[in-house]
């Protein structure tokens, strides 16, 4: 009866809705990536574009049938749960639309997004931060010359989430992928890709490192600290890990909430003065990248190789299973145990965490 009621109120514009709805419900939806990564550079069929018709679709068969105008039809098409809408109170309308819109094409993406977004994003989160972060994710994954390298769940956890850590939710990604994808996929390997990005981001972005300045936060985005012109070991760190997931690059922060005093009396003065970074007592954060099937660590904005940094003896005396003086992996992906962070010693905000220590003896 709703069926009937729908088409009879389209009335002399059911001919042109049918026939555009032809068309649009026959388009391609997943074009093997090879064929993608050779047509995006000129082809029309872009991923937005088919973003756009897969919004277009979802629009006419709520037009046509009401296919996706309730919570219940949205959660059975999609597998989103009751309980995960519920989390985002206010901003559910925002969370449905974003579902209605995009999981014709991007199902996997949305439903590890929503499962373990933090509580205070559900709430919040934009719509427009939401649609880029999938689009250009898996633009990214697709053109990338290592994108069908990387496994699912590293990809979904560590190439698709839009936060680093605690840092302001910034819609980076449409920039990021500008500025430096391209040159990025020219290096050919997500290694070399992520060197490269770590010796010319931060000049591009004309942000340094400083420990302390006015209006300093360390969890700073990275528009934040491109305003200020600085960031800690923590923003610089946010900066890598933003301009790598732009570029198809799985990567993540990692750290340790203290040091440990050097158990065999080595004197590490010398590389406290000569970097204004961390000694015995307190924090530091890196990044970790994801290649040859492993996870190897860097120093943001520093000219290092992988797995050979001026902290890599302090690394090595930190101490398995203290959350205190063991060493991290951020996870957007919940897991069992959470991230001390030195600006949250009281653990008001839960980051989820992998334990990495025994990766660093």
């Amino acid at each position: 009866a709703e069926m009937r009621r729908a088409v009879r109120g389209l009335g002399p514009f059911l001919p042109l809705c049918l026939a555009y709805g032809i068309v649009l419900l026959t388009v391609p939806r997943n074009l093997p990536a090879k064929v993608l990564r050779q047509r995006a550079p000129a082809s029309i069929i872009r991923l937005e574009g088919r973003a756009k018709l897969s919004s277009f679709r979802s629009k006419l068969c709520r037009y046509l049938g009401g296919r996706r105008t309730t919570g219940r039809s949205v959660q059975a098409w999609t597998g989103v749960s009751e309980h995960v809408l519920e989390r985002a109170q206010e901003n559910r309308p925002t969370i449905e639309n974003f579902i209605s819109d995009f999981a014709d094409e991007y199902n996997a993406e949305i439903l590890f997004l929503l499962e373990n977004m933090p509580e205070e994003d559900m709430r919040n989160i934009a719509y427009d931060l939401l649609k880029s972060t999938v689009v250009l994710a898996r633009r990214a994954r697709m053109e990338s010359p290592w994108g069908e390298s990387v496994p699912m769940d590293i990809y979904l956890n560590n190439i698709l989430p839009y936060a680093c850590i605690t840092e302001p939710r910034e819609n980076w990604r449409p920039i990021f992928f500008e500025l430096f994808a391209d040159q990025a996929f020219k290096q050919g390997s997500p290694d070399k890709a992520a060197i490269w990005l770590n010796e010319n981001v931060f000049g591009q972005m004309n942000v340094s490192y400083r420990a302390t300045y006015p209006n300093h936060h360390p969890d700073q985005g990275a528009f934040e600290s491109k305003k200020y012109g600085f960031a800690s070991c923590t923003g610089l760190s946010v900066i890598l890990v933003a301009a790598c997931r732009a570029s198809g690059i799985p990567a993540r922060i990692s750290g340790t909430p203290s040091w440990t005093m050097d158990g065999i009396g080595n004197d590490l003065t010398y590389d406290v003065e000569r970097h204004g970074l961390s000694k015995a007592g307190q924090n530091h954060n890196w990044v970790e990248v994801w290649y040859d099937g492993d996870w190897h660590y860097i120093g943001a904005s520093e000219s290092s190789n992988f797995d050979d940094t001026w902290f890599s003896k302090q690394a090595s005396k930190a101490i398995p299973n203290d959350p205190i003086h063991g060493i991290f992996a951020v996870s957007f992906r919940r897991t069992n145990r959470s991230m001390v962070l030195a600006w949250d010693p009281h653990e008001n905000i839960t980051v989820y965490a992998e334990e990495r220590t025994q990766s660093y003896k």
